[in-house]
Protein backbone atom coordinates (compact mmCIF):
# COMPACT_ATOMS: atom_id res chain seq x y z
CA UNK A 1 0.00 0.00 0.00
CA UNK A 2 1.46 3.44 -0.68
CA UNK A 3 1.69 5.93 2.02
CA UNK A 4 2.06 9.82 1.93
CA UNK A 5 5.29 11.07 2.38
CA UNK A 6 6.06 14.83 1.93
CA UNK A 7 6.96 15.56 -1.59
CA UNK A 8 4.76 12.64 -2.92
CA UNK A 9 0.99 12.15 -3.98
CA UNK A 10 -0.98 11.42 -1.58
CA UNK A 11 -2.48 7.90 -1.49
CA UNK A 12 -3.29 7.81 2.25
CA UNK A 13 -2.02 8.74 5.38
CA UNK A 14 0.85 8.01 7.59
CA UNK A 15 -0.35 5.51 10.60
CA UNK A 16 1.97 6.46 13.60
CA UNK A 17 1.93 4.45 16.68
CA UNK A 18 2.51 6.51 19.25
CA UNK A 19 4.36 4.60 22.10
CA UNK A 20 5.50 7.52 24.05
CA UNK A 21 6.23 5.96 27.95
CA UNK A 22 3.53 3.41 27.78
CA UNK A 23 6.33 1.25 28.41
CA UNK A 24 6.52 2.53 32.15
CA UNK A 25 10.47 2.12 31.94
CA UNK A 26 10.39 -1.48 30.97
CA UNK A 27 12.40 -1.54 27.88
CA UNK A 28 11.01 -5.85 27.11
CA UNK A 29 7.38 -3.98 26.97
CA UNK A 30 8.83 -1.18 24.67
CA UNK A 31 10.38 -4.21 22.22
CA UNK A 32 6.97 -5.78 22.48
CA UNK A 33 5.00 -2.65 21.59
CA UNK A 34 7.52 -2.26 18.92
CA UNK A 35 6.29 -5.36 17.53
CA UNK A 36 2.89 -5.15 17.78
CA UNK A 37 2.78 -1.78 15.92
CA UNK A 38 4.32 -3.58 12.88
CA UNK A 39 2.10 -6.30 12.91
CA UNK A 40 -1.06 -4.16 13.30
CA UNK A 41 0.13 -2.11 10.05
CA UNK A 42 1.70 1.34 11.58
CA UNK A 43 3.37 2.92 8.95
CA UNK A 44 5.38 4.20 12.33
CA UNK A 45 6.15 4.34 15.71
CA UNK A 46 7.52 6.80 18.01
CA UNK A 47 8.69 6.63 21.22
CA UNK A 48 9.20 10.05 23.97
CA UNK A 49 13.12 9.87 24.73
CA UNK A 50 13.81 12.49 27.28
CA UNK A 51 14.62 13.06 31.35
CA UNK A 52 12.42 12.79 33.90
CA UNK A 53 13.06 16.96 33.99
CA UNK A 54 12.36 16.62 29.88
CA UNK A 55 9.30 15.01 30.59
CA UNK A 56 7.76 15.91 33.89
CA UNK A 57 5.49 19.16 33.38
CA UNK A 58 5.68 20.57 37.18
CA UNK A 59 8.45 19.26 40.10
CA UNK A 60 6.02 17.01 41.85
CA UNK A 61 6.23 14.62 38.39
CA UNK A 62 9.68 14.28 38.39
CA UNK A 63 10.25 11.14 40.28
CA UNK A 64 7.47 9.39 38.38
CA UNK A 65 8.96 10.32 35.44
CA UNK A 66 12.32 9.30 36.35
CA UNK A 67 11.49 5.57 35.79
CA UNK A 68 10.44 6.18 32.41
CA UNK A 69 13.52 7.54 30.97
CA UNK A 70 15.25 4.28 29.32
CA UNK A 71 18.65 6.29 28.18
CA UNK A 72 20.48 6.83 24.87
CA UNK A 73 21.22 3.09 24.68
CA UNK A 74 17.96 1.63 24.95
CA UNK A 75 16.89 3.75 22.79
CA UNK A 76 19.04 3.12 20.49
CA UNK A 77 18.74 -1.21 20.86
CA UNK A 78 14.76 0.17 19.87
CA UNK A 79 15.89 1.82 16.68
CA UNK A 80 18.23 -1.59 15.55
CA UNK A 81 14.62 -3.68 16.77
CA UNK A 82 12.85 -1.80 14.31
CA UNK A 83 15.42 -1.65 11.13
CA UNK A 84 15.43 -5.75 12.02
CA UNK A 85 11.48 -6.02 12.01
CA UNK A 86 11.02 -2.84 8.88
CA UNK A 87 9.12 -0.63 10.43
CA UNK A 88 10.47 3.44 10.85
CA UNK A 89 10.88 4.71 14.48
CA UNK A 90 11.26 8.17 15.63
CA UNK A 91 11.29 10.26 18.80
CA UNK A 92 9.48 13.18 20.49
CA UNK A 93 13.20 14.00 22.87
CA UNK A 94 12.33 16.19 26.11
CA UNK A 95 15.65 17.17 27.83
CA UNK A 96 19.10 17.34 27.00
CA UNK A 97 21.41 14.46 27.50
CA UNK A 98 24.63 13.17 25.87
CA UNK A 99 23.41 11.66 22.46
CA UNK A 100 19.74 12.85 22.35
CA UNK A 101 20.95 15.42 19.25
CA UNK A 102 21.24 11.88 17.51
CA UNK A 103 17.72 10.65 18.24
CA UNK A 104 16.34 14.92 16.83
CA UNK A 105 18.55 14.06 13.52
CA UNK A 106 16.84 10.95 12.44
CA UNK A 107 14.74 11.01 9.38
CA UNK A 108 11.51 11.79 11.11
CA UNK A 109 11.12 13.99 14.21
CA UNK A 110 8.05 15.15 16.67
CA UNK A 111 8.09 18.38 18.29
CA UNK A 112 5.06 18.53 20.63
CA UNK A 113 2.84 20.99 21.87
CA UNK A 114 4.66 21.82 24.80
CA UNK A 115 7.71 22.35 22.38
CA UNK A 116 6.21 24.62 19.65
CA UNK A 117 8.31 27.04 18.43
CA UNK A 118 11.43 25.05 19.36
CA UNK A 119 13.92 23.36 17.68
CA UNK A 120 13.84 25.15 14.41
CA UNK A 121 17.18 23.45 13.21
CA UNK A 122 15.54 20.27 13.01
CA UNK A 123 12.73 22.05 10.30
CA UNK A 124 11.84 19.68 7.62
CA UNK A 125 8.92 18.11 5.89
CA UNK A 126 9.46 15.04 8.12
CA UNK A 127 9.35 17.20 10.77
CA UNK A 128 5.81 16.57 12.94
CA UNK A 129 4.99 19.51 14.49
CA UNK A 130 1.75 19.44 17.35
CA UNK A 131 -0.20 22.61 16.90
CA UNK A 132 -1.18 23.82 20.22
CA UNK A 133 -5.12 25.34 20.42
CA UNK A 134 -4.32 28.68 21.66
CA UNK A 135 -1.51 29.29 18.80
CA UNK A 136 -2.15 32.49 16.78
CA UNK A 137 0.34 34.09 14.56
CA UNK A 138 3.11 33.12 12.07
CA UNK A 139 3.60 29.37 11.64
CA UNK A 140 7.74 29.31 12.80
CA UNK A 141 8.65 25.98 10.81
CA UNK A 142 8.98 26.62 7.01
CA UNK A 143 9.16 22.92 5.90
CA UNK A 144 7.17 20.96 8.85
CA UNK A 145 4.50 19.16 8.62
CA UNK A 146 1.96 20.71 11.31
CA UNK A 147 -0.66 18.25 13.55
CA UNK A 148 -3.60 19.16 14.55
CA UNK A 149 -3.61 18.47 18.35
CA UNK A 150 -6.39 18.86 21.34
CA UNK A 151 -4.10 18.59 24.54
CA UNK A 152 -6.54 16.53 26.53
CA UNK A 153 -6.42 13.10 27.83
CA UNK A 154 -8.88 11.71 26.86
CA UNK A 155 -10.88 14.83 24.51
CA UNK A 156 -14.52 14.33 23.37
CA UNK A 157 -14.38 16.99 21.05
CA UNK A 158 -11.40 16.63 18.82
CA UNK A 159 -12.26 19.69 16.85
CA UNK A 160 -11.53 18.54 13.30
CA UNK A 161 -12.48 21.02 11.44
CA UNK A 162 -9.62 22.73 12.14
CA UNK A 163 -7.43 20.29 10.21
CA UNK A 164 -8.92 22.38 7.10
CA UNK A 165 -8.44 25.75 9.12
CA UNK A 166 -4.66 24.95 9.65
CA UNK A 167 -4.13 23.71 5.96
CA UNK A 168 -5.49 26.60 4.86
CA UNK A 169 -4.03 29.01 6.81
CA UNK A 170 -0.37 27.50 6.59
CA UNK A 171 -0.93 27.07 3.26
CA UNK A 172 0.48 22.91 3.61
CA UNK A 173 -0.77 19.58 4.09
CA UNK A 174 -1.63 19.31 7.56
CA UNK A 175 -1.88 15.63 9.98
CA UNK A 176 -3.88 15.02 13.03
CA UNK A 177 -2.72 13.76 16.59
CA UNK A 178 -5.58 12.09 18.10
CA UNK A 179 -6.47 11.81 22.05
CA UNK A 180 -9.40 10.58 22.03
CA UNK A 181 -11.15 6.94 22.75
CA UNK A 182 -11.95 4.74 19.97
CA UNK A 183 -10.92 5.24 15.90
CA UNK A 184 -13.70 7.19 14.65
CA UNK A 185 -11.98 10.75 15.26
CA UNK A 186 -8.95 9.12 12.66
CA UNK A 187 -10.91 7.97 10.19
CA UNK A 188 -12.73 11.43 9.96
CA UNK A 189 -9.51 13.15 9.79
CA UNK A 190 -8.61 10.99 7.11
CA UNK A 191 -11.59 12.31 5.30
CA UNK A 192 -10.69 15.87 5.87
CA UNK A 193 -7.29 14.75 3.97
CA UNK A 194 -4.74 14.37 6.89
CA UNK A 195 -1.39 13.10 5.91
CA UNK A 196 -0.37 11.97 9.02
CA UNK A 197 -2.39 10.20 11.73
CA UNK A 198 -0.93 9.37 15.42
CA UNK A 199 -2.90 7.24 17.49
CA UNK A 200 -1.83 6.35 21.20
CA UNK A 201 -1.09 2.80 21.35
CA UNK A 202 -0.62 0.54 24.52
CA UNK A 203 -0.74 -3.20 25.52
CA UNK A 204 -3.30 -2.72 27.89
CA UNK A 205 -5.49 0.36 29.56
CA UNK A 206 -3.58 0.16 32.61
CA UNK A 207 -0.29 1.00 31.27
Amino acid sequence: MERYFPGTQLRCPIITAEVGNNHEGSLGVAHILLQKAAEAGASLVKFQAGTAQGFARTPEEIPRYSRYALGVNNYNLLIHQAERIGIGIFFSVWGESPGFHILRSREFLKIGARQFGQFLEYDGQKTFVSVPMNWKGEFPYKKATPLHCVSEYPTSNPRLERIWSLANYIERPVGYSDHTIGIEACIEAAKLGAVVIEKHFTLAHDF
